[in-house]
């Protein structure tokens, strides 16, 4: 307790002095005496004081003081927020006259303009924030409005890891060893999110930069658009004849050059259009502050026809520090950000899905497959205790091409179950396979076997191709 209970403690009991049982009326007498009554640590203390005493916390003269101390306290704290929004709404006006003169003189890319366009995007958010407060006190009628306004289309659900649910207002976590596909998860949740246009998409980058992000949801999209028009891709290298196309140069020709072209520039036109609209929005966030996250989530998710806004944030170790956890070690850095990432989500009714890096020390299988664990989150175990859902993606054996995931946890249903993971490195592009029958996947379909021997056996230029042909048969 600090110092200001301490001293609210000792007035109280020196008013009780010489009383050695005193009664429920004089406990409440001595605590509504009090130099402030609705100091809730001092409500805890007397509360407590009074069972000692064989003083039923419900006796009625302790819960009418208890009940005003609340009451109280709850419009202080309404006084106190009205207070802080009435300053910082002249602060807004203030600087945006500021801003306006700035504007007569500097044009919109310089830094000086920048930075007061900053300044007011953070009071904004700031203003935001104190309006958005309100009592966290429950009653039936806050109930029964929300179950009339709960819409399940708030929720997400994710295709790639078969249709589980990811809520509003929560945070769950991809974990995966380096090199594993985390990134490219994402990426793919992306693209889920923005086929149907119906969703507001955040992306927070902090390893990788925007043009890296946007080259993978494009080719994963390409992809995808691939095998819905059972089209096949036998590009060499798809990452650098989108490069060529986007600079208006022309591609080197192939058997199926037009199929690509044609996949290409339809996945362009739909990234193209999200990003133009606002339904994508891309932070590269090498460089920022924690504060600006914080601020750009709060600031650019909001719901889009009763869909909850979706965040996608690559991943939680890279979050930079928070100044006010700049002495503290890694594991209560990252516990601080993942916290700060609900409130956020629960402040916004965002869905958030991070990645976390596992730590290099989880466990593998004599045949080299990784072994997956809610456990295994590098630098914090309470990322498993935060998350929503928990999900792991490994490497099935040594071969870096087979890939599966495993629901680690999942409180909206079953956790446990694994599947293999249809994965194109070339285009980014993952999505569900075949539920895995074993621990990991030589147990699999003998057509699916057959998959496996038949590219390892191909070379690289012909294994799109190969790949399409035997997705559209059925294989997976």
């Amino acid at each position: 307790m600090n110092v200001k209970t301490n001293n609210l403690i000792l007035d109280f009991i020196e008013q009780l002095e010489g009383k050695k049982q005193p009664t429920a009326l004089q406990i409440a007498d001595a605590w509504k005496a009090s130099e402030d009554s609705l100091d809730p640590d001092l409500s805890d203390f007397v509360m407590e004081f009074a069972k000692q005493h064989d003083i039923s916390e419900n006796d009625p003269q302790l819960l009418q003081v208890k009940e005003a101390s609340t009451a109280g306290l709850a419009a202080a704290q309404e006084k106190r927020q009205m207070g802080e929004a009435l300053k910082i709404s002249t602060d807004i006006a203030q600087e945006n006259k500021e801003f306006q003169k700035i504007l007569k003189t500097n044009s919109t890319n310089s830094d000086i303009t920048k930075e007061k366009k900053q300044t007011l995007v953070n009071l904004v958010s700031k203003l935001q924030t104190i309006k958005s407060t309100t009592s966290n006190i429950a009653t039936w009628d806050d109930y029964v409005e929300d179950i009339k306004n709960f819409d399940s289309n708030q929720h997400f659900k994710a295709k790639l890891f078969d249709d589980i649910v990811f809520p509003s207002g929560t945070v769950s976590y991809i974990g995966a060893r380096t090199g594993r596909g985390k990134t490219t998860a994402l990426v793919n949740l992306a693209r889920e999110a923005i086929n149907k246009k119906t969703r507001k998409t955040l992306f927070i980058s902090l390893e990788m930069s925007r043009k890296d992000i946007i080259n993978k949801l494009i080719l994963s999209k390409i992809c995808e658009l691939s095998l819905e028009k059972n089209f096949t891709l036998d590009r060499e290298s798809p990452c650098e004849d989108l490069y060529q196309l986007m600079k208006g140069t022309a591609i080197k020709k192939s058997k199926y050059s037009k199929q690509f072209i044609e996949c290409a520039t339809e996945a362009q036109e739909l990234v193209k259009y999200t990003i133009d609209s606002g339904i994508f929005v891309l932070l590269d966030g090498r460089g920022v502050t924690f504060n600006d996250i914080i601020n750009t989530i709060t600031t650019n998710t909001k719901a889009i026809n009763g869909h909850a806004p979706l965040v996608l944030l690559d991943y939680i170790q890279k979050m930079p520090i928070n100044p006010e956890y700049s002495t503290k070690d890694e594991l209560q850095r990252i516990a601080n950000a993942s916290s700060e990432l609900i409130k956020a989500s629960i402040g916004t009714n965002a869905v958030t899905i991070a990645s976390a890096q596992f730590n290099r020390s989880s466990g593998k299988e004599s045949d080299g497959a990784d072994i997956l664990s809610d456990t295994g989150f590098r630098g914090c175990g309470d990322l498993e205790q935060d998350a929503e859902n928990a999900i792991g993606i490994g490497w099935d054996s040594d071969n870096q091409d087979h890939r599966f995931f495993e629901v680690l946890k999942y409180r909206q249903g079953q956790s446990g179950e694994k599947y293999d993971i249809i994965f194109d490195g070339q285009y980014s592009y993952m999505a569900k396979g075949e539920k895995m029958r074993e621990s990991h996947g030589y147990n699999y379909k003998t057509k699916t076997k057959k998959y496996k021997i038949k590219i390892k056996n191909k070379n690289q230029a012909n294994r799109n191709s190969i790949n399409n042909e035997i997705l559209h048969e059925g294989y997976l």
